[in-house]
Order: structure tokens, then C-alpha cells, then sequence
């Protein structure tokens, strides 16, 4: 009996150690994770822009954020093709990406800081909840997350029916020229993006065409590129060297680089298939081309 109830206590000792070993590690695991995230957020409050995101995100995968302080319009393409200008009072707006649905543009409350996503596009029939027309052939419609629930997955709207009503009553849409399309947004915190009708930095789908590379802002080197055999040097418009890594050009098919600009920041960026037809592109250096125009977008942080 003693030597049972002996054993029961070392076991309980045990198996509190191994408790309190584990409760340890995901203390440790959780404030690395919660560290990391607030390292690589934007912190900047004069331009919308993009955060890094992990390398072990889906391929494009992008961090729009938006923290400015003041209202803001923004100008776009939509899925059709079409520019517009887009404002709504008390709200900063910012031009995320255009796929297939429509563009996706975020609007962040600069009164609350609620921040919220919407398509604006043509293809009502491709919404989810309750579109609202904005004029001929133009509708907006709230952009919706995926949250997983008793281990199914569920669409849901960040918006309320009526207060997505209200905000889209609000809203002012103007009919612009490609040429008139055009803002800085903040890619990371020490660089700025130009977008501009062709090139929003990320997804650009119109007419079911891709018809611009794609940029994700990475927190580091993507490993498995670390190490590709083809490596380029390239210094853009504004006087930033970038190193780029790939591995062999293959015609017709998705081509994927690193980019390491001086400053440290790492950018991968996406030539894919659809892209190389749209363009014509079956060379190598016909490629290489098309990846140095986009980072010529790119420019240090402009003096506040």
C-alpha cells in the first residue's frame, strides 16, 4: 500500500511537471506569435498600405491595413475594367486588390478605427449578402471572412444590412479615365507603393484576364527560394537595389521570385500564367522586364 500510494504521488508530481512544461511552451509559442504579428504590422497612420505576412501563407496571400487618421477617397478598376473614384465622409478608403468578383476595397472608419471590406464590381451575381446597386452595371457588396465553427466553416459579414446600406447611401462613385487612377499606399513602413490603373501591387483580374504581376510583402526571404539557382540585380526608378532569386523561367508557365530590397524588406512576387499569355511573354528577360516595371512603383517613405 505504501509503496502504491508512492507511486500514485510521484505519477501526480509527474504529471504536473508535464502540465506545467507544456503551459509553459504555449505561453512561450503565444507571445512569440502576438510579438511577431505587432513586429510586422503597420504602424503608419499617413498612408494605407500593406504588412508583411508569413512565409507559410498561401501563395498570395496579402495584409491590407489601413490606420490613417484622416478621410480619404481612393481611385480604382474594377473587374470590368472600369475607373472609378470612390469616397465616403468619415471613412479612408484603400484600392486592395481587383479578382474576378470585383475590386476589393477596405474602409476603415477614422472615428470608430472599425475597419471594414466591400467589393464594388459588376458581378452581383457573384455576391454573398445583400448587394446594393450604385448605378448601371455598378454594385457594391460587403466582403465576407471565413471563421470555422463546431468544425465547419461559415461565411460572415462584418456589416449589418442597414448599416451597409447607410454607408453605401453615402458613398460617392465618379466615372474617372484610366489616367486618372492613381495614389501611394504604404508598403510596409519604410516603403511606399504607386498604384495606378495597371498595377495595384496585387491581384489585378479584369475581364477574367490577370493582367499584372502580383506583390506579396514578406517577413523574410521565402526559404525555398533562398537557395534558387537564378539571381539578378536590379536597381528601380528611384535608386533602391534589388537582389532577385528564381528558380528556371519555363514558357507558359507561373513564374515566382524573391526580392530583397537594400533596405531589408523581402517582396515575392507572382508572374502567372494568364499573365505571361495576356502579355506575350515566352523569354526569360521578356519576364524580368515586366518584374522590373513593377518594382519601379516602388519608392522609400516620402517625407511626412
Amino acid at each position: 500500500m505504501k509503496e502504491n500510494r508512492r507511486l500514485r504521488r510521484w505519477l501526480a508530481a509527474l504529471l504536473a511537471a508535464v502540465v506545467l512544461v507544456g503551459a509553459g511552451a504555449a505561453l512561450r509559442w503565444t507571445f512569440r506569435m502576438w510579438y511577431g504579428g505587432q513586429g510586422s504590422a503597420l504602424e503608419r497612420t499617413d498612408l494605407p498600405g500593406y504588412a508583411s505576412v508569413p512565409n507559410d501563407l498561401p501563395a498570395g496571400a496579402y495584409a491590407a491595413e489601413n490606420h490613417c487618421t484622416e478621410p480619404g477617397a481612393v481611385t480604382l478598376t474594377d473587374d470590368a475594367g472600369r475607373c472609378w473614384r470612390v469616397s465616403a465622409e468619415g471613412w479612408n478608403l484603400q484600392w486592395v486588390q481587383t479578382n474576378g468578383v470585383g475590386a476589393v476595397i477596405n474602409a476603415r472608419n477614422v472615428r470608430t478605427g472599425a475597419t471594414h471590406s466591400f467589393y464594388l464590381g459588376a458581378q452581383a451575381d457573384s455576391f454573398d449578402f445583400f448587394p446594393q446597386k450604385l448605378g448601371e452595371e455598378l454594385y457594391a457588396d460587403p466582403l465576407g471572412t471565413m471563421r470555422k465553427t463546431l468544425g465547419r466553416l461559415w461565411r460572415v459579414c462584418g456589416w449589418t444590412e442597414s448599416g451597409f446600406r447607410d454607408f453605401t447611401g453615402g458613398m460617392r462613385v465618379e466615372a474617372i479615365s484610366p489616367g486618372e487612377v492613381g495614389q501611394r499606399v504604404a508598403l510596409g513602413n519604410g516603403l511606399d507603393l504607386q498604384q495606378d490603373a495597371g498595377f495595384s501591387g496585387n491581384l489585378l483580374l479584369v475581364e477574367d484576364t490577370v493582367t499584372a504581376p502580383e506583390l506579396t510583402l514578406r517577413q523574410e526571404e521565402p526559404a525555398d527560394l533562398a537557395q534558387a539557382p537564378q539571381t539578378r540585380t536590379y536597381t528601380n526608378a528611384d535608386g533602391l537595389t534589388w537582389t532577385l532569386r528564381w528558380q528556371d523561367f519555363q514558357p507558359g508557365e507561373t513564374l515566382r521570385l524573391a526580392a530583397g530590397c537594400e533596405t531589408g524588406d523581402w517582396l515575392e512576387i507572382w508572374l502567372y500564367s494568364g499573365f505571361l499569355e495576356y502579355k506575350g511573354i515566352t523569354t526569360q528577360e521578356q519576364a524580368l522586364e515586366e518584374v522590373f516595371r513593377a518594382l519601379d512603383h516602388i519608392s522609400r517613405r516620402a517625407p511626412a
